[in-house]
């Protein structure tokens, strides 16, 4: 995410591997945390302890998200993507700055 000025603070896979933890690890840089088959309270306990600008996860994570105040993207891009290649990475790029600068997070208290 170094292309597009973000921190990556955590990551996390259901179904990952040894070899897909490897590859976690390394792309994520020092400090992040790699949560393993998360639940949604640790989910939870994660986005309220950590307050990330953006949360990109699958579908089924939109609506914690919300109701904690954290920006939403769907990561497997179901709704707005395809995100593969180039033109994906485009398209990620534009789903993520539209679901950050949008309007509504701003009627939430202590968002700015």
């Amino acid at each position: 995410m170094d292309e597009l000025g973000m921190q990556v603070i955590g990551a996390a896979t259901t179904f990952g591997h040894t070899d897909d933890y490897e590859k976690i690890i390394e792309r994520i840089g020092d400090g992040a945390i790699v949560i393993d088959n998360p639940n949604s309270v640790e989910l939870k306990e994660m986005l309220v302890k950590y307050k990330p600008d953006l949360f990109i996860s699958g579908l089924k994570e939109k609506f914690l998200a919300y109701k904690l105040g954290v920006p939403f993207v769907n990561g497997h891009a179901y709704e707005n993507g395809p995100y593969a290649v180039y033109s994906g990475f485009v398209n990620f790029a534009r789903d993520m700055d539209m679901t950050i600068n949008h309007p509504a997070w701003k009627l939430i208290e202590g968002r700015t």
